[in-house]
């Protein structure tokens, strides 16, 4: 299941992405909103789904030299970090756990 962000003054709306394994037994991790490259440390690119530690050392080596301004010209980046990575304005980008839907049944017998 997908979720849609709205958009923050100025902003485009971008896509939730599950990053657990899609079950009713187990809560699940997604991920919303947008982390600046230019801004971001180690440890907040490592959050983002799709970004390996080679993209990573890619990234934070590109905006020593100046400000990254097109992501794509520093290294392929898979698609699903994409719509999670943005090259101005400030980060929005967080995980929110969430608690699984139960089934009908199962809120019946108790």
């Amino acid at each position: 299941m997908l979720f849609t962000i709205p958009a923050v003054a100025g902003e485009v709306a971008t896509t939730a992405t599950s990053v657990a394994s899609d079950g009713v037994n187990q809560p699940q991790l997604r991920v919303v909103g947008r982390l600046n490259v230019n801004t971001a440390t180690r440890d907040q690119l490592l959050r983002v789904p799709g970004l390996d530690a080679t993209t990573i050392e890619a990234l934070l080596e590109a905006r020593v030299q100046a400000p990254i301004e097109d992501l794509l010209s520093v290294t392929p980046i898979a698609p699903e970090a994409l719509v999670h990575l943005k090259t101005e304005g400030a980060s929005n980008f967080t995980r929110i756990l969430q608690q699984p839907l139960q089934k009908l049944d199962t809120l019946a017998q108790r």
